[in-house]
């Protein structure tokens, strides 16, 4: 499984929110292994495509080669 997350978050919140679907997962004893992947929001709405085709940066990657992949 991956969880997408989106949001402006500050660095280190992907871990903790790690920890807490893992925290859940084992107090339900679910074994399911997930990936994690953010995909941050910074694009001023109406003019989203603009801001995206002419950003002075995008981020996009993983630590994760599966995800990389799929």
């Amino acid at each position: 499984m991956i969880v997408v997350g989106r949001s402006k978050v500050p660095i280190g919140n992907a871990d903790k929110i790690e920890t807490k679907i893992q925290d859940t997962f084992d107090a339900y004893g679910i074994a399911i292994k997930f990936d994690k992947v953010f995909n941050p929001e910074f694009l001023k709405e109406g003019v989203s495509l603009y801001g995206f085709m002419k950003s002075n940066c995008v981020v996009i990657g993983t630590d994760n080669e599966y995800v990389k992949k799929n």
